[in-house]
């Protein structure tokens, strides 16, 4: 009979803990299964770009090539790049910029663009806004166009706050009138979203007032404009601003490009300037580049953007690198991979991609067959039921252990009776015993859970240009900050944990031995009554060891500077002391004692 009850608990137990761990949700990560199946059928990367490529589009598609995302021949990016005589200058088609180019002619557009060459630093767009007559042109053309909001943009440009030179916002002259320009054009073409083209609006209607906090606004708002300019083509420009609703992530993304731009595109390691200089006979652009010793830091530039293009969420994108930092590309990159669907679910979760921690050390040679047991409708349920699949995830695992580890624990202090005890008892000790070993396994499959939140950068764009002649145009402000000396040591974390976890584990089996041992003796109810009143400290070991550990966690916080390790280990030091003890005393120490005053109270009566 027992080895029956044995068979159908460990039955029980297997199947519960297989229906736990085939919901693949987690609590601070998303599985990659789940996103390739949120991702199935929806559109794919290179139907995107193929879909771009298709409308000239040659020069987001070029970035996503760039990001490894888009497979396409150089030959035939060259084909459509000689589709119109201006493309290789603007990466696509647009009536605006080329009614602009037609109007400075040929002459000028090579004057304009005689230092550009394949190592340059900049985008042909930045060389052709930069001479003072181009400038005139693009000018004239708008002034022949009725919509009064480039009516207003134009006359903002004499507005006392953007004449005057700020130390916070620097961006005035020749700067600002490139940036003023580039923004009428895009509103010409209809790339701003109804959103962002009617806060410019506003926002300009107020400074033209003389209101100083929209002044200021606008001003980080066109020098990110400006410095994207620098960064991208003409086609590339006016298919990210189509994807912003706000102007502060658009001012963050030229944060992200800043510092992502890796040594290869010679942006972050770099001290480059350009100046427009001349005559009154002919302009002449003169450009000054010193480049220190590259590293071999990457060039993240190509998969932001096309992150940002791909899910048309860019304050999803900006928010997840500021979150995971370095660290969010090569997920970025694998969701991308899945679709647009799978992104989509990656960025509104804010969640980084699973990756199985050491502890499933044996995910690298079982991991095949093991994935042939998933069913295939769990993961669809995680996509659609994110939150109920958690909880139907911890009930799962919280009956695999109860079936698994109840009789084995409470049979350590109950070893003949635990089958007498009420069934209210026995449910609360299978329970909490149940919830230990669910909390252990979510631990055990997630550390990661465990792990704190990444520090963010200390973003600040307001001074993305220092002089009024765009002189260190790349040197944005600021940098990411490094992680210090005392980041977080997660290994340390779980490290300190486990270790306090099995401690208290040991006190705890002790404590149920110590209390078998006295309902085993030969003695008087009285006198086992006494042992367990004399072992009372015993049973809350568990408390003083969980103090201890919170003491010594504190004391490692300043010798070791594991800040974050430090503090998560004092308080699950003295949560897993208040939770043993509380299951040995309530669990099985007092049904025991209440027990014993019965059985005490039944002799004085007889």
């Amino acid at each position: 009979m027992k080895w029956l009850k044995f068979t159908l608990a460990l039955a029980l137990s297997i199947g519960f803990a297989y229906l736990g761990f085939n919901l693949p949700a987690n609590f601070r990560s998303v599985d990659g299964r789940v996103l390739a199946s949120a991702g199935k059928g929806t559109q794919a990367i290179q139907e995107n770009a193929q879909t771009r490529l298709d409308q000239d589009q040659v020069g987001p598609v070029r970035l996503m090539r760039e990001a490894g995302l888009a497979k396409f021949s150089q030959e035939k990016i060259d084909e459509v790049t000689n589709h119109q005589y201006y493309y290789p200058y603007t990466g696509g088609p647009d009536e605006h910029f080329a009614n602009f180019l037609e109007r400075i002619g040929e002459k000028a557009i090579g004057t304009s663009l005689a230092m550009l060459d394949e190592e340059s630093s900049f985008s042909p767009t930045i060389f052709l806004l930069l001479r003072e007559s181009n400038r005139q042109a693009i000018e004239d053309y708008l002034s022949e166009s009725e919509s009064p909001g480039i009516t207003r943009l134009l006359e903002s440009r004499g507005c006392k706050g953007f004449l005057l030179v700020s130390p916070a916002h620097p961006i005035s002259g020749a700067a600002l009138d490139m940036a003023i320009l580039a923004t009428a054009l895009l509103i010409k073409g209809n790339y701003f979203t109804p959103s962002l083209e009617q806060w410019l609006m506003e926002e300009t209607d107020l400074a033209i007032r003389g209101n100083d906090i929209s002044i200021q606004q606008l001003k980080r708002f066109y020098t990110s404009v400006l410095t994207l300019a620098v960064y991208l083509d003409w086609s590339q420009l006016k298919e990210l601003i189509r994807t912003y609703e706000d102007w502060y992530p658009l001012e963050k993304t030229v944060f992200l490009f800043r510092n992502y731009a890796g040594s290869v595109a010679k942006f972050k390691y770099s001290s480059s300037a350009l100046k427009v200089t001349g005559d009154e006979s002919e302009e002449t652009i003169e450009a000054i580049v010193s480049v220190e010793k590259e590293t071999s830091s990457a060039d993240y530039r190509p998969l932001i953007y096309t992150a940002i293009l791909f899910s048309n969420n860019p304050g999803g994108v900006v928010n997840y690198i500021e979150k995971f930092q370095s660290a969010a590309f090569q997920d970025l990159k694998t969701a991308i991979k899945r679709n647009d669907a799978a992104l989509a679910l990656l960025l509104d979760n804010q969640l980084e991609i699973y990756k199985p921690p050491p502890t499933l050390f044996f995910m690298n040679f079982a991991g095949s067959f093991l994935g042939k047991l998933q069913i295939p409708a769990f993961l669809q349920f995680v996509v659609d039921h994110p939150i109920l699949s958690l909880i139907l995830k911890l009930i799962f695992l919280t009956l695999a252990g109860a079936f698994l580890m109840g009789d084995f624990v409470t049979g350590l202090g109950d070893f003949n009776t635990s089958r007498t005890q009420p069934l209210a008892t026995r449910s609360m000790n299978y329970g909490l015993i149940g919830i230990v070993f669910a909390l252990l396994a979510v631990i055990w499959v997630e550390p990661t859970i465990l792990k704190g939140s990444q520090p963010k950068f200390d973003f600040d764009v307001a001074n993305l240009f220092n002089t009024v002649h765009i002189e260190e145009m790349t040197n944005l402000a600021n940098t990411a900050v490094a992680a210090s000396d005392g980041a977080t040591n997660h290994s340390a974390t779980v490290g300190i944990i486990i270790g306090f976890l099995l401690i208290q584990l040991i006190i705890f089996i002790l404590g149920l031995l110590k209390l078998k041992n006295i309902r085993n003796e030969n003695g008087s109810t009285v006198m086992k009554l006494r042992l367990l009143e004399n072992e009372e400290n015993l049973f809350d070991t568990g408390l003083f060891v969980g103090l201890a550990g919170t003491v010594i966690s504190l004391i490692l916080l300043n010798v070791w500077h594991l800040k974050e390790a430090s503090l998560v280990a004092a308080y699950a030091s003295t949560l897993f002391g208040i939770l043993f003890v509380a299951v040995l005393k309530i669990g099985f120490v007092r049904p025991y004692r209440n027990q014993l005053i019965r059985e005490q109270e039944m002799i004085f009566e007889e």
